[in-house]
């Protein structure tokens, strides 16, 4: 059963687990190697890719993905701070929770162009450093052979108004947390144990700048 909690009232309950708990495992393309204008940009640290429990680094051909009946979608950040970068892709789900890109030409596109910029033919995103809190972009990809564009939406966040968003980990031996994921739209979820989409408890939060 989902939990609907005010971060407010168990402030002091999740900040001491949160203290307990390392940035979670990622992988992906987040040490792309950045085009000539985004040299100056920092790369998004992989606490804030999507929930995935494996990446593959080894991609689908494209014969491969043409041949499957799997719903491809855009690997990366859900949300980042202004002035971060990465480099998104087109990714495939196998056997529920395995990432693998796909070996495919993409044109890349986002909006609005005032806050981020987005590399045509590699998928490199950068988000502008005057770039507002909760601010919205949008990124499509036209992926050569289908019909539909994929599109992906992710938020603008400070850490100074929510330091929580992201996925974090309980850095224990035994038995320990192994994801508690904070998202941008004021959704948390906690898991014991990674098992494709699975959660063992899930709610909203919201937290409060002034009160820590």
């Amino acid at each position: 059963m989902l939990l609907s909690i005010s971060f407010k009232r168990a402030s002091l309950a999740l900040i001491a687990l949160v203290i307990a708990l390392t940035i979670a495992c990622g992988g992906g393309s987040g040490d792309a190697e950045p085009p000539e204008w985004a040299i100056d940009a920092i790369p998004a640290p992989r606490h804030l890719l999507m929930r995935t429990p494996f990446f593959a680094d080894q991609p689908i051909p494209r014969e491969e993905f043409e041949s499957i009946d799997i719903e491809p979608h855009i690997y990366g950040p859900e949300a980042m701070e202004p002035g971060q970068s990465f480099q998104y892709a087109i990714g495939v789900f196998q056997c529920c929770v395995v990432m693998r890109p796909v070996e495919i030409p993409v044109a890349w596109s986002v909006g609005p162009q005032e806050i981020a910029r987005i590399e045509e033919e590699t998928g490199f995103l950068v988000i502008d450093k005057a770039a507002a809190h909760g601010s919205k972009i949008s990124i499509t990809a036209i992926v050569e052979g289908m019909e539909e564009p994929v599109t992906r939406e992710v938020t603008v966040f400070s850490p100074a108004q929510n330091p929580l968003i992201g996925r974090w980990r309980e850095d224990r031996e035994i038995v320990g947390v192994k994801e508690l994921l904070f998202q941008s739209d004021g959704q948390y979820f906690a898991t014991w144990f990674m098992l494709e989409s699975y959660v063992d408890l899930g709610g909203d939060y919201t937290v409060s700048p002034s009160t820590g």
